[in-house]
């Protein structure tokens, strides 16, 4: 029997919403979600990204808005929105939190449902629909990134330093016991660092197994300044273990 016009464009118009709401999902989670084929859900995809209205990646879509601010091959994004339910919980009422830039930090904003200032120098953040969230959001402003994914400079940190946060919460290009938190940016050392100087509670790096282990171009400072570490089980147990003993404590999501 064929489908009127106006249901597929009902039916296109809910994944649609349900995209813009989360910021990205996965073709099978939708498919679940709208009691219908992978394959009609790609055709759906496919013809509201035709749209300009999201961008396809392989296995999901995202905001279209978002398309040029992170890098998603190889990503799995169910591993993301699992480590960011887990560091939501650390989240008390009333907190004054940090988040840096990133995936993994835009997702525990999206996952916080509680009364709370969040300082975030995540520029995708701008995206976020609070419109029913008690999260009172700051950006901390500055120079944005090439990518648009990120605030940097001297206006940022000079935000920074007016806040003294309960908590930060840290994304990671890669982490390990020997070589520390790094960075892939030079110039996002000094914001992540006067993060983790200007909060006085838990500092929690929120990152994938794979990351774990790794070290990329730019030192940020040593695994001793954090405190907690939430990963997922696909993370090497060895470097887990040399994290702990330095102090972390390491949560798997």
């Amino acid at each position: 029997m064929k489908i009127a016009k106006s249901d597929i464009d009902f039916r296109q118009g809910q994944i649609l919403e349900s995209i813009n709401k989360n910021g990205y999902r996965k073709v099978e989670d939708l498919a679940r979600e709208f009691g219908i084929s992978v394959v009609t859900v790609r055709r759906d995809l496919i013809c509201l990204e035709n749209q300009k209205l999201i961008k396809r990646f392989h296995g999901g879509a995202q905001v279209a808005s978002h398309a040029p601010k992170w890098k998603l091959d190889g990503r799995d994004l169910n591993l993301v929105a699992h480590i960011a339910e887990k560091a939501a919980e650390y989240v008390e009422n009333k907190d004054t939190v940090f988040l840096n830039s990133g995936m993994t930090t835009y997702a525990v904003l999206q996952k916080i449902k509680k009364n709370i200032v969040a300082v975030t120098s995540n520029a995708c953040a701008v995206d976020l629909d609070l419109s029913d969230s008690p999260v009172k959001l700051i950006f901390t402003g500055g120079e944005l990134s090439e990518e648009r994914e990120t605030f940097l400079g001297q206006f940022t940190i000079s935000l920074i330093d007016l806040v003294t946060a309960d908590k930060c919460f840290l994304g990671v290009n890669a982490i390990s016991a020997e070589g520390g938190l790094t960075s892939s940016s030079v110039e996002k050392i000094m914001i992540n660092n006067r993060m983790l100087e200007r909060c006085k509670g838990p500092k929690i790096v929120v990152t994938e197994g794979n990351k774990i282990g790794k070290t990329t171009n730019f030192h940020v400072c040593p695994v001793t300044k954090i405190t907690h570490l939430i990963t997922d089980n696909t993370a090497p147990p060895t470097e887990l273990d040399k994290i702990r003993r330095a102090g972390v404590e390491v949560i798997i999501a």
